[in-house]
This record gives C-alpha cells, structure tokens and sequence, in this order.
C-alpha cells in the first residue's frame, strides 16, 4: 500500500468511525449516560443511569491508549497492562500493517496527536467490523475502545 491509498485508508476509516459514534449515540445512548464501567478482565463496558442501573453493555476490544503529555500513541498488543481478552483481536491489525509495511499499523509511535490517536482506532475499527468506538476519559491518557455486541440492558418491570 502506498502513501496516497494509506491516506485514503484513513479517511474511509475515520468516516467509518464517524458513522459508528453516530449510530451508536442515536441507538443506544452512548456518551449520555453518568457512568461507565470498563472491565478490562471481562472485555466488557457498561454504561449506568444515574441511579445506578445499567443501560447499555458491550463487548470491547482495546485498540491502543494515546497519552496526551508525551504525545504518544501504544497499541494495544504492546501494553503488557491491558489483558489479553481485551486485546487479541488487535493482532489482525498488526500483522496487516507487518505485511503492508506500515509502521503506524505495526508498533507505537511518537509526535501522535489526538487526531491521530482516533484515525488509528477508527482504522482498526473498520478492519474489525466494530459496531462503535468509545474513548475512556482520562486527563492524560485515553484508552480507545472498540465496541462489539451492544445491547441495550434487559429492564424489567417488578
């Protein structure tokens, strides 16, 4: 792949992205509720009501973390701290950008905006076919997320 279909390969992707935030706000809520619970043990995320009660579940997979004071960018696979559950799908992407010989693809990078940060998630996004993308807030350091199997918590009515 070279530069000029990399640089479209992003910008599918980040529109990719773009449509999945969208979907995801309209359907299920996403980026309107007071609490989220991420567990990276379960590679599940909840989001909660304010009194608690779970709304919407799904499963993730960590795409990578970008840190804001050092201007970095770490795949998943790379991060020893995030378990393996919440990241073996990001494989795939790694050995496409090995393959490729993209680099931003195969390994962390420095001088990593967060824009950056988004079209890297968004593209491995798009090559895994998530159903949305959530970006854990953090004042330093932002774990992007993808979701899969989202689905709006059983209510019932006691």
């Amino acid at each position: 792949m070279n530069s000029d279909e990399f640089r479209i390969f992003v910008e599918e992707a980040r529109e990719y992205c773009r449509q999945k935030i969208e979907e995801t706000k309209s359907k299920f809520g996403v980026g309107n509720y007071e609490r989220y619970d991420v567990d990276l043990e379960k590679a599940t995320l909840r989001f909660s009501d304010a009194q608690g009660n779970e709304c919407v579940t799904a499963a993730i997979q960590a795409a990578g973390s970008w840190s804001s004071a050092s201007n970095t960018w770490l795949w998943s696979w790379e991060n020893e701290s995030i378990p393996q559950i919440s990241r073996d799908r990001m494989l795939a992407i790694r050995s496409f950008g090995n393959s490729e010989r993209l680099p931003m693809l195969a390994g962390g990078f420095e001088n990593c905006r967060e824009v950056e940060a988004w079209a890297m998630a968004a593209v491995a996004g798009q090559m895994l076919s998530c159903e949305g993308f959530y970006r854990v807030p953090n004042p330093s350091n932002h774990l992007f997320l993808l979701l899969f199997s989202i689905q709006k918590a059983a209510t019932t009515n006691s």
